[in-house]
């Protein structure tokens, strides 16, 4: 399955609801996004497989407390330990 087609706009309705049986049937729980993409639509789509979105971001300063390289490190660890939980 294409998950990165979602951050480049090519998602349809078809797609999204061969993701979301997807996730379900492999139990995902967590969606990973960077700032940048589109956070509405992988709310909706980790919601309807019940799942948590969580922002990672992959350079300093992506996020408010990852400031500094060993920030973004610890940012990213905690939000996943976290999300895992």
């Amino acid at each position: 399955m294409d998950v990165e087609s979602l951050a480049r706009g090519n998602q349809n309705a078809q797609h999204l609801a061969q993701l979301i049986k997807q996730m379900k049937d492999e139990r995902v729980r967590v969606v990973l996004v960077q700032p940048w993409n589109d956070l509405k639509l992988a709310q909706r789509v980790a919601g309807e497989a019940s799942a948590k979105v969580m922002v990672l971001p992959t350079m300093v300063g992506g996020v408010k407390g990852a400031d500094t390289y060993i920030g973004t490190i610890d940012y990213n660890v905690n939000t996943l330990a976290q999300a895992l939980r």
